[in-house]
Parts: structure tokens; sequence; C-alpha cells
């Protein structure tokens, strides 16, 4: 019987991996390592084991090291963003080693080389809205319609990205379209959610909220329902956990809390989606507080008080400038 090829040892890594199997995966990749020693993909799944053991800062050190020797290498670009973002949610660098795969993958032919292409804009669309920029986002998620215009998860972050600059009709169009194949996706139905509730119709958007919950209930939970005291004492306690500058903004300033934005609060390219808002004069500022985007964004209370630190701390350095 033939030994298997350094190909294979990785596939049956990988499918432990998938199985949630990581000592049969370390077997493996030992394997992996006397069949190639110093090959990339054999690198890339020491990266991979090491996230999954937990060892975030191990992996995200392999990957730099393996991104130091492999420079122009998109697929390790593209490995060390994705690490960056899922470990330490550090979107400035994420967004620069995503546009150096991209810029690597451009002249590509290959079919294999443009479907990388695809996942590196889908995600460098994704971490440009996260820090904010609603065109850079729509513009790398236009060039993903380039390449794979029906691919799901490119339709997918288009959407987003409609719902981020405000065309909540073609959002909404674009998801309902993607929504009428079978079977549904749960992404689907939480960004319908999403557009509904930037349309003001939250007891439709519940419904779909209801039906992702239902059909992913590990990835997805119910918008929170939060009472009046219950707000006061998130307010209270991210005003306590303000550091510096930020506490000296919030200390002075008056705050609001709404269910939605309202259209005055959507200029200067901001997303229905946004969080919280610091807006007025430098000596009166105003704190808005976007209850249901918060509720919506937020897996438990102690996730939505962090959220709502994060983005107090964007906006008042935004103010600031």
């Amino acid at each position: 019987m033939a030994k298997p090829d350094l190909s294979e040892v990785l596939d049956l890594a990988y499918a432990a991996l998938a199985h949630g199997e990581v000592k049969e995966a370390r077997r493996q990749h030992a394997e992996a390592c006397r069949l190639g020693a110093g090959d990339r993909d054999v690198a890339i799944l020491e990266v991979d084991l090491l996230e999954a053991e937990g060892a975030l800062e191990e992996a995200v050190a392999a990957c730099e090291d393996l991104h130091e020797r492999l420079v122009d290498d998109p697929t390790v670009a593209f490995r060390l963003a994705t690490l960056l973002l899922d470990a330490f949610d550090d979107v400035e660098a994420s967004e620069d080693l995503l546009r150096s795969a991209d810029d690597l993958l451009a002249d590509e032919d290959e079919e294999d080389a443009q479907s990388l292409r695809v996942e590196v804009l889908v995600t460098l669309a994704d971490c440009c809205a996260a820090a904010g920029k609603v065109k850079a986002a729509q513009d790398a998620a236009a060039r993903a319609r380039e390449i794979a215009p029906e691919d799901p998860s490119v339709r997918l972050c288009w959407a987003s990205t409609l719902l981020d600059s405000g065309s909540l009709d073609a959002a909404l169009t674009e998801v309902e379209a993607l929504l009428a194949g079978a079977p549904p996706s749960p992404d689907a139905l939480w960004l319908k959610g999403r557009v509904l509730t930037a349309q003001g119709d939250d007891a439709a958007a519940d419904v779909a909220f209801e039906r992702a919950v239902e059909l992913d209930p590990e990835r997805f939970a119910a918008p929170l329902v939060l009472s009046d005291d219950d707000w006061d004492q998130v307010l209270e306690e991210v005003q306590d956990a303000a550091e510096g500058s930020l506490s000296g903004l919030l200390d002075s300033a008056r705050w609001e809390i709404l269910p939605a934005p309202r259209p005055e609060h959507l200029g200067k390219g901001r997303s229905p989606s946004i969080l919280c808002l610091v807006s007025g004069p430098a000596e009166d500022p105003t704190v808005t507080i976007f209850a249901r985007n918060l509720a919506i964004a937020a897996q438990d209370e102690d996730d939505l008080r962090a959220l709502l630190l994060d983005a107090l701390a964007d906006e008042a350095a935004a103010f600031r400038d």
C-alpha cells in the first residue's frame, strides 16, 4: 500500500481539525513536517493548529515569521490578515495586508488565484466597514462582484455595503434575492433584519432575526432587550470604565438614547447601523446612543458595554479631529 503524499497528509490534518480532533491533526502535522519541512502549507497548518489550541499570540508570531519569509505570497498575507482580525481585531494592520494580497493577485488569471482574490476582497470590504470606511468597503465589494457576481458571500457583502451606504431599498432587494435560493442563509436573514431595522420595521426585523437564530443558534442570538434602568446602569458602567480624554468628554457631555439614527445623524458617510454619535460644539457635546443597533450587535450585556466603549472611543477621536 502506497504511503500518503504531503497533500494527502495535509487533507487528513484539516479533516481532523474540522471535526475538532486537534491531537490527530497534530499527529498528521508531524508527518507533514517529515514529508515537507519548510513547505508553506505545512507552516500554515502549524498556524491553524496553534489557533485551534487557543495559542493566539504564538499563532500570530508564527504567521508573521512566515510572512517575512514569503512577503510576496498572497495566501500568507491573507492568512495573517484574518488571524489578526480574529485574534486582536487589528483592522488597520489587516487592511494593509489585504490590500497587499489583492495587489499580488490582480494580474493572476488562474481560477484558484481569482477565488482567493474574491475571499480577500470580501474580507477587505468587511474590514473597511468595521473601520467606518463605507466607500472603501463598497469599492472592495464591487471588485469582488466583477469576479464572482453570483457568489453568495459576494452578494451578501454587496448587500451589507448597500446598507452601510444608506441604499436601504437596494440592500433589501439584494438580500431578498439571496434568500430566494434554498436553503435560506442565516447570515442573509440576519442582514435582512438589520436592513428592516434601518427602515424602521422592527416587527419584521425581529422575525428575520428569530429565523436566523433558529438556523444557527451558535453564531446568532436574539437582540437584547434592556429596560430603562438597564440602560442607565450600562451608561454608568461605561462612563466609569472610560479613561483619559474620553472620560473627560463623557463627563461633560449631554446624553440621549434613541432607538436608531435619524436622517440628520447619517451625514459624512455614516452607516444606519452606527452604535453611537458624538456631536455638537466642542464646549457642549452630545453623546447619542442608538439602543436598537447596540442590542442587535451585542451577544450579551458584557459585549454591549465593550462595543459601546470602543465605539465611543472612535467617535470621540473623530469628534476631536
